[in-house]
């Protein structure tokens, strides 16, 4: 078994919410919800990377600012009935090709969870 796992942490983060628009970046106790994702993740040790895949510009901006990778989720992979197996192989894809990590492990951090 290899000694050093390359583990990515994923942050989906939709803003074309269909019950609650952009309910990832509504403030909870003054921060955004995805701040508080977001935060833990870069407070991990076990994290090799983490991302957050978003259509959305403001979520996009907000990750950003905090030095966090965001993967362009395309709009096609942010509806209400997107398969969330989908939005994982493409962030995986995304950050295997772009950046040439091959991810080992994958854990996924959902704001709303």
């Amino acid at each position: 078994m290899k000694k050093n796992l390359n583990i990515l942490g994923i942050i989906p983060a939709r803003g074309n919410s269909k019950r609650i628009p952009h309910k990832n970046m509504k403030l909870f106790h003054g921060k955004p919800l995805i701040h508080y994702t977001i935060k833990e993740a870069k407070k991990s040790k076990f994290l090799s990377k983490v991302i957050v895949s978003t259509e959305d510009k403001q979520l996009s901006n907000y990750a950003k600012k905090l030095k966090i990778t965001v993967i362009p989720r395309p709009s096609k992979l942010a509806k209400n009935n997107s398969s969330q197996y989908d939005v994982i192989k493409h962030s995986i894809d995304y950050v295997e090709s772009m950046n040439k990590f091959p991810v080992d492990v994958f854990v996924l951090l959902q704001p709303t969870s």
